[in-house]
């Protein structure tokens, strides 16, 4: 198991590791099987054991006794030494359709539609997941109240019609009620897109997750940045 050291007494040669399991294990400097000493938020490797005074830690192995440093990353600052998994992944998350302004052809069409109709041609911008929300029920006709969105997509002649967001003559980006050529479930108002992401997890439980369009740093230059800590 990988874990770092709480503490060790130098005068008494005993101290607790925290493993990554988050529990804590008895350790005697006699199971220090490594030619460097365990210090404090040392990163150690070690066989989970117990004895009659509970859980301890056999065979020690000092993995990297170099002392703690503080990642940066963006707002967020984490101590080296409590870092218990990082990586880079990949997740999935949803961005918006942006529709652009198109006129309709044919005379009937313009009769039966108007001048013109909204269709999207791959422009995304990403949303929030409350928006994601908003939008999925929009999309499964879900009764929902929320202001500035109707409460259901309505199919009309292979038209629908909702509260979506549109790129007006200006280039602005403007949401309002618009008529789509999309006329069913199997085409949302939204598509989910593969986003790399750097995750990192500490021995305090917590979890990040900094994703890759959004992150005002390049995940994989700081993810390197770990790699050289801990190497």
């Amino acid at each position: 198991m990988i874990g770092r050291i709480k503490n060790y007494n130098k005068i008494k040669k005993f101290g607790f590791i925290i493993g990554e399991d988050n529990n804590e294990y008895f350790f005697h400097v006699s199971n220090v099987k490594s030619f460097e000493l365990p210090q404090e938020e040392s990163i150690v490797q070690f066989i989970v054991s117990s004895n009659e005074k509970g859980a301890c830690a056999l065979d020690v192995f000092v993995i990297n006794n170099k002392k703690s440093s503080i990642i940066i990353l963006g707002d967020v600052r984490i101590k080296s030494s409590n870092i218990k998994n990082y990586g880079i992944t990949k997740k999935q998350f949803p961005y918006e359709k942006i529709y652009e302004i198109q006129e309709i052809q044919g005379k009937l069409a313009r009769f039966l539609h108007g001048e013109i109709e909204y269709v999207w041609k791959g422009k995304t911008q990403m949303i929030s997941e409350a928006r994601y929300k908003n939008l999925k029920a929009i999309n499964d006709k879900e009764k929902i109240h929320q202001p500035g969105c109707m409460p259901f997509r309505v199919d009309r002649d292979g038209i629908c019609s909702t509260y979506l967001k549109y790129i007006d003559s200006n280039g602005r980006i403007i949401e309002s009620k618009i008529y789509t050529n999309e006329s069913d479930n199997d085409d949302p108002p939204y598509v989910m897109k593969d986003i790399e992401c750097l995750y990192i997890t500490t021995y305090q439980n917590d979890n990040y997750l900094f994703r890759k369009d959004e992150s005002s740093f390049d995940i994989n230059e700081k993810c390197e940045e770990i790699d050289k800590i801990f190497s």
